[in-house]
């Protein structure tokens, strides 16, 4: 039994759960109800992960600060470099974010400031 799911997210992954029927396959379910089938699971996590990444987006604009923050903690766990993310954990995310969001934010310019150097 597996289920995949962003708690307040209208979408889950889910394969061999008493909502989805026991053939083995991957069920992406929207509003509990099935949207899309698979038959690889890697076929299924692309697809699943793209949605995150999705919601996570739209997220990170939520005037809900505890929204905000769990949408750049996802955005995050897919690119450890995804600018947004690390300037939301900047501004409002707990002292060790913070720090870590500065210094990474620090990292990308550093790699921009080289780059631009390298290209002239």
């Amino acid at each position: 039994m597996s289920k995949q799911y962003i708690e307040g997210a209208d979408f889950s992954l889910e394969r061999f759960t008493d909502s989805v029927p026991q053939d083995g396959r991957y069920y992406l379910l929207k509003d509990s109800q099935i949207a899309a089938v698979f038959d690889s699971q890697e076929e299924a996590q692309a697809y699943y992960k793209r949605l995150c990444l999705s919601y996570w987006t739209r997220m990170l604009g939520s005037d809900d600060l505890t929204l905000r923050l769990q949408a750049a903690r996802g955005l995050l766990r897919r690119d450890r470099t995804h600018r947004p993310a690390l300037e939301t954990l900047a501004t409002y995310g707990d002292s060790r974010e913070r720090s870590y969001a500065a210094e990474s934010l620090r990292r990308l310019e550093r790699q921009q400031a080289a780059a631009t150097t390298a290209e002239a």
